[in-house]
């Protein structure tokens, strides 16, 4: 992917900092809230702001907002995925911690207290996240696993959330990533192209590793503009999904992906059957890769996530 770090201090100035959090601001709604935004963020006393643009034409100077230092723009060529963009954005970041929001998102910047960022410090979990309003009711952003009666994997979003609440993925891909953890894990799968098998896969991803992603009641931000509505019809993206997370059974301590798993996912498949063996094949080897990485599989999560 092709992108370009513009503003404020060349990169080999910005050494990876033990403490502290950066800003990704992610590009929707268009330009009106930028502005506005970016100087609620400012009240945050972050170590940085990366300003996302996508397309490819050129950035005025006045597109930035601000002429801080520590306020960057990063314009990504093409047509990228949230989740492309999130890991470009992480890569790049100097903090510990990277912040992810949206351009019409609604935060109160001067109601945050240091605090707040200290304690997601000293927890030092993979992902933090925000609770979520429309302005004027929580939104059903938590997401937990169920099995249903068919014995498959369910996911139900409610809005019965408290402090240290755990949910399954940061819904809208906004949260507080600990980014060391963020790149150990792989990031986001930039061959899952829709937004919901691509947050799903990296939620099961690091609950299988033994992560959790819990809330933060002092982060409160609303909506702007519309809110996001997940596609959740399983697609071409669904059986990568699957093979990565579902599929492996944990036996003795270590991840594997059992040969018979091909056949459920052919007969599930209305694609090529090469393709679907090549795909079946390449995530194999993955799973064998990281196979001391999965601490429990999909049946033993959900029973310990049931009993949270």
């Amino acid at each position: 992917m092709e992108y370009t770090l513009i503003g404020g201090a060349e990169k080999s100035s910005r050494p990876m900092e033990p403490e502290g959090f950066s800003i990704l601001l992610l590009p929707r709604g268009g330009k009106p809230f930028r502005r506005e935004l970016l100087a609620e963020l400012d009240k945050l006393n972050c170590l940085e702001i990366i300003s996302v643009e996508v397309g490819d034409g050129s950035v005025k100077s006045d597109d930035r907002g601000s002429t801080k230092s520590n306020i960057y723009t990063l314009r990504i060529k093409g047509n990228p995925s949230s989740g492309d963009i999130i890991n470009v954005g992480i890569k790049e970041a100097s903090g510990k911690f990277v912040f992810v929001l949206w351009s019409d998102m609604i935060l109160p910047g001067d109601k945050i207290s240091s605090r707040v960022f200290e304690k997601i410090n000293e927890r030092n979990n993979f992902c933090t996240v925000p609770f979520l309003s429309d302005g004027e009711k929580s939104l059903p952003a938590c997401a937990v696993p169920l099995m249903n009666s068919q014995k498959e994997v369910d996911i139900v979003f409610h809005d019965d959330i408290s402090q240290g609440s755990r949910t399954l993925f940061p819904y809208d891909f906004c949260g507080i990533y600990q980014r060391e953890k963020f790149i150990s894990l792989g990031g986001y799968d930039h061959k899952i192209s829709n937004p919901y098998w691509q947050l799903l896969d990296l939620g099961f991803r690091a609950a299988l590793w033994g992560e959790i992603i819990p809330f933060q009641e002092a982060l409160k931000i609303s909506y702007q503009g519309e809110i996001l509505t997940l596609d959740i019809t399983p697609d071409k993206n669904y059986g990568r999904f699957f093979l990565k997370n579902q599929a492996v059974v944990v036996k003795y301590g270590m991840g594997r992906l059992p040969g018979y798993r091909l056949f459920s996912l052919l007969a599930k498949s209305r694609g090529n059957g090469l393709d679907t063996y090549r795909e079946f094949s390449f995530i194999r080897s993955w799973v064998k890769q990281n196979r001391k990485r999965f601490k429990w599989d999909v049946d033993r999560l959900l029973s310990q996530w049931k009993q949270s």
